[in-house]
């Protein structure tokens, strides 16, 4: 499911997205969930994503889950600020809600792995096509 703010005069889609940038920034910088960033292979348009774990979840612990375990997807304009770890992969430090595209991919119950890759691939098209 798409979070999406693409109407530019829908206040209330506007705010709603803010709103929930501004949420899992905190959660993100506040370190309350870890979130990894992926670079995009098409960076003209957005640098990457930022892929946020469901609470208490970390980076290790994610290898061969399913995809309850991520808690949202962002494309990102700009690369986050990042932190070390051994395992040498981005897990992202701060998130910046102004660095985040107007849209917010949520898992659902109903999402299947399947699913989620597909809309991800599709909406990175997407975005390279309107840019």
């Amino acid at each position: 499911m798409a979070i999406t703010s693409s109407t530019p005069n829908d206040a209330e889609q506007r705010a709603n997205f803010a709103t929930t940038a501004r949420l899992l920034s905190c959660l993100v910088t506040e370190s309350l969930v870890e979130a990894i960033y992926i670079p995009s292979p098409a960076q003209n348009t957005f640098q990457g994503w930022a892929i946020i774990l469901a609470p208490g979840l970390s980076l290790d612990a994610i290898a061969g889950k399913d995809i309850g375990s991520v808690l949202a997807a962002v494309p990102l304009h700009h690369e986050p600020v990042t932190k070390s770890n051994s395992t040498g992969s981005s897990l992202i430090g701060l998130l910046d809600p102004m660095d985040m595209m107007q849209v917010i991919y949520e898992v659902t119950s109903h999402t299947s792995t399947t699913q989620f890759v597909r809309t991800v691939i599709l909406s990175t098209t997407t975005l390279i096509k309107s840019n």
